[in-house]
Order: C-alpha cells, then structure tokens, then sequence
C-alpha cells in the first residue's frame, strides 16, 4: 500500500509542479505574487466543462483553446490591471499596489462566477477509462493521462525557457531587469508573455484536473495553496525547485491521506513548507544549486 500512495502522489505531483512553475514564473520575473492565480484556474476548469461536456468538444483540442483563452486572458491582465500600477509602485521601490490588485481581481472573479454559476459544483466524466496493473500498483489511464500530458508540458516549457529567444529573453529580465533593458529587450512585453504564460499554465492543470474535482466558484483556493506550497518548497522564482518540490509534496500528501486521514494532507502540505524554510530558507532548489557549484568546484 505504501508503494501505492508513493506512485498516487508522485503522479499527483507532478501536476502540482506545473501548477508550480506557472506561480514561480510570474515571482521570477514580474516579481509580485498573484494572488488571483487559483481564480484563473477556475476559470479554466469552467471552461474546460463547458466546452468537453456541454459541447462534446474533444479533449485535444479543449487543451488547445484553453491554452491560447487563457493566455489571453493572462496578456490582457497583465496590460489593463498589473502594468498601469507596476509603474507607479516602481517609482517608490516596492510592489505593494500590484499585491493588492491581484487580491482585488481574486474577490471580483470569484464574485462573477458566483453570480453567474450559483453555488453548483459541476464535473465531469474521466477523459479516459480503464487501469492496469504494474506488479502490485494499480494505475489508472486518467491519472497516467494526466502525468504523461504534464510531462510533456513542462519538457516544452523547460526547452521554450532555454533554447528560445523569448525563453532566453524571460530568463535575462528574471536574473537582471536593468541590464536586459539596456541590451534592447522591451521588458514590458516580456512581462506581458510571462503572465500569459503562467496562465495558460494553470489553464493546463485546470483541464487536467476537471475529472477529479469538481468546478465550482472557490475552487481556485485548492491550487492557490499547491502553488504557493510548491513554490516556497521550491525557493522563490525557481523553476526547477518548483519542478522538484511538486512530487514531494504530491507523496505527502497521499501518504498522510493514505496512514491518518484525507482532512490532514493540507496540514502535512504546510508543516512540510515550515520544516524546509526551517532548513533551507532559499528554498530546495537554491539548496541543489549550491550542491552543484560546490561539485563543479571538487571536480575542478
């Protein structure tokens, strides 16, 4: 049994940490915390049901319109509501007016699904069916749908980040924003292609999810704690802690729903948030970066 919370939690987690990512890209480089991020899930997963429910649109293709919806809906965020405030916090050197706005846009869209959606909690049927079994583990197609489709979206994002020249430009706004304007890159845009993306991120794992939770107004709330667990776990900003904290915090969860009871996974998520800030306060992924510098340091 406990081989079988491990792979539950590990295939879990892994749609936590592109969850995570999307959260950590914004951090990294628009340097505020969004705090309407789960909100843009929600909107998403409705969407998602929508259109694989009420349209009998296929699955491969809601992915696809939710992505580019969601995008969109994180370009146009970001230009009308974060960018007209970010220059004016800029002036005095902090960011509290954009925190504030993202909590204000959280409250405005959860109050529009509300009047528009009740209180219904709406779902869906599995995108597939079927399990098997690999020794003792039984694994369902859903679940193995849905890591396989994560594993592919974060492969994409990791090469988009590194071999693209947006992705190369994102990287360089996230490490100095001065420096990368006087190189010539138009910052603003760059922070407009990182909203959009941390979006459509979320609009991802939103679809994903749709089978084993059901929509409704406030469900933004269970992928805001995730984000915002991983990324903590993760360190600030890091991608690649993101990536990594997802499936630890996946296996937690599932083992303490599996040995105490499903209401304390949320309370082992956040005790596990105090302990690595507790030991690591630059999160793991600053911890791995300094292992590998000091291995690169050995072997020279």
């Amino acid at each position: 049994m406990a081989l079988q919370y491990i792979v539950n939690g590990l295939m879990l987690g892994i749609v936590y940490s592109m969850i995570g990512v999307g959260f950590s890209l914004i951090f990294g480089i628009v340097r505020v915390l969004n705090f309407a991020y789960g909100e843009f899930f929600m909107i998403a997963a409705y969407a998602a049901f929508f259109l694989a429910s009420v349209f009998g649109i296929p699955i491969w293709m809601v992915f696809a319109i939710n992505f580019i919806l969601m995008f969109a809906v994180g370009w146009v965020s970001e230009r009308a509501l974060i960018k007209p405030l970010r220059y004016r916090t800029d002036a005095h050197g902090e960011h509290s007016g954009v925190i504030i706005a993202t909590f204000g846009l959280q409250v405005i869209l959860q109050s529009l699904a509300l009047l528009l959606f009740k209180g219904t909690h709406r779902g869906a049927d599995n995108y597939t069916s079927g399990n098997f079994m690999v020794g003792d583990i039984l694994i369902s197609n859903e679940r193995l749908f849905m890591t396989v489709v994560s594993i592919v979206v974060l492969l994409c994002i990791l090469a988009f980040m590194k071999y693209s020249k947006v992705g190369c430009a994102l990287r360089a706004v996230s490490q100095n924003r001065t420096a990368a304007q006087l190189s010539g890159i138009n910052v603003n845009m760059v922070y407009g292609i990182a909203f959009g993306l941390s979006t459509a991120l979320v609009a991802i794992a939103g679809t994903l999810l749709l089978p084993f939770y059901n929509v409704y107004p406030t469900v933004g709330v269970i992928p805001m704690g995730k984000a915002f667990s991983v990324t903590l776990i993760g360190g600030l900003g890091n991608i690649g802690g993101a990536i990594l904290a997802g499936p630890i915090l996946g296996v937690l969860e599932a083992l303490a729903s599996g040995y105490i009871s499903t209401q304390t996974k949320d309370a082992v998520a956040f005790a596990c948030v105090i302990l690595v800030l507790i030991a690591f306060p630059g999160g793991l992924g600053e911890m791995l970066k300094r292992i590998r510098t000091e291995w690169k340091g050995i072997r020279r």
